[in-house]
């Protein structure tokens, strides 16, 4: 999968095992249909000492008419299904930053404790709305940097070395 160059936990999923056509990187990206909501995840966090995570992940065709227009719920609980907090952020409003008809998407989650329990899912998305094609899906509680397939990746943002 990765290999980590720094000393702060994460998680990615590469979906390099779902073999794609379009990828942001590697040989496999996630594609969800545009008829149902999908539980991107629904897990605890590492047990640091952390307040916040960062969560981010690229969404191909950001520049269409639909898919910013997406819905992420990020729920957050001591315990499975006791959330405390509930949060919704539409995909236009999280957007960061473009790489051609890429968007990588990010926010973050306040947590009380490090190892609560987070549901990170996409709703149903809007009528009419494409799949959502996705890649590199990244939580992390500090600066995370690694190398994946000859390029350097910095808090999920690709740098090709020369």
């Amino acid at each position: 999968m990765t290999k980590l160059n720094s000393n702060a936990p994460y998680r990615m999923i590469t979906y390099d095992s779902l073999s794609s056509d379009i990828t942001y990187s590697g040989s496999g990206s996630l594609r969800i249909s545009n008829r149902k909501a999908y539980n991107l995840y629904y897990d605890r966090l590492f047990g640091k000492n952390d307040s916040v995570y960062t969560v981010s992940f690229w969404v191909y065709n950001m520049d269409r008419d639909m898919v910013p227009r997406n819905v992420i719920e990020v729920a957050v609980g001591a315990e499975k299904d006791n959330w405390y907090n509930v949060s919704y952020y539409s995909f236009k409003d999280i957007v960061t930053t473009f790489d051609q008809h890429w968007g990588l998407i990010q926010f973050d989650i306040p947590v009380k404790n490090a190892n609560d329990f987070v549901s990170i899912a996409i709703l149903k998305p809007p009528l009419g709305s494409p799949d959502i094609i996705m890649d590199n899906f990244l939580i992390r509680s500090n600066d995370v940097y690694f190398w994946l397939n000859n390029q350097l990746f910095v808090n999920n943002k690709m740098y090709k070395m020369n």
